[in-house]
C-alpha cells in the first residue's frame, strides 16, 4: 500500500458513509464500496493528490507539521521509542511517519472540503470506468 492510499481510503470511506448522495451515486450504476476498494490506488489515489495540489501550500505545510508534532509526541513518550528514533537516519524517520502524517491529514481536509472530495472522486471514478 503506497504512502496516500489510506489517506484516499479514509476519505472514500467517509463520503460512502456520510455524504450524501455519493453511496446512491454508485448504487444506481450496481458498484459497491468493495468495487471501488480494488481501484482504490488507480483511480482515487490520483483523485485525492489532485484535490490536495489545488489547496494553499503554506496551510497544508502547517498542518503537516502540527499533525507530525502530535504523531510524534505521542510516540516520544512511549518507552524505548526514542532510543529507536535516535538510532535511525533521516530516511527511516521520514518514511515511519509519512502514512501517518498523510492519513490523518486526509482526515483533516476531508472536514474542510468534503464538496470538492465527492466532486473529484466521482469524476475520477467516470473518467476511469469502462
Amino acid at each position: 500500500m503506497g504512502i496516500y492510499t489510506s489517506a484516499a481510503s479514509e476519505i472514500l470511506d467517509r463520503l460512502w458513509e456520510g455524504y450524501e448522495g455519493f453511496a446512491a451515486y454508485f448504487h444506481e450504476r450496481d458498484v459497491s464500496l468493495r468495487d471501488l476498494g480494488h481501484v482504490l490506488e488507480e483511480v482515487f489515489v490520483p483523485a485525492y493528490l489532485h484535490v490536495k495540489s489545488n489547496l494553499d501550500r503554506s496551510a497544508l505545510y502547517s498542518l503537516q507539521h502540527e499533525i507530525t508534532e502530535d504523531v510524534l509526541g505521542g510516540l516520544m513518550h512511549k518507552p524505548g521509542f526514542r532510543n529507536l528514533w535516535d538510532e535511525w537516519d533521516d530516511h527511516t524517520r521520514q518514511t515511519f511517519l509519512q502514512e501517518p502524517i498523510e492519513e490523518q491529514l486526509g482526515r483533516m481536509l476531508f472536514e474542510g472540503h468534503a464538496d470538492q472530495f465527492a466532486q473529484i472522486f466521482i469524476a475520477a471514478y467516470e473518467a476511469y470506468r469502462p
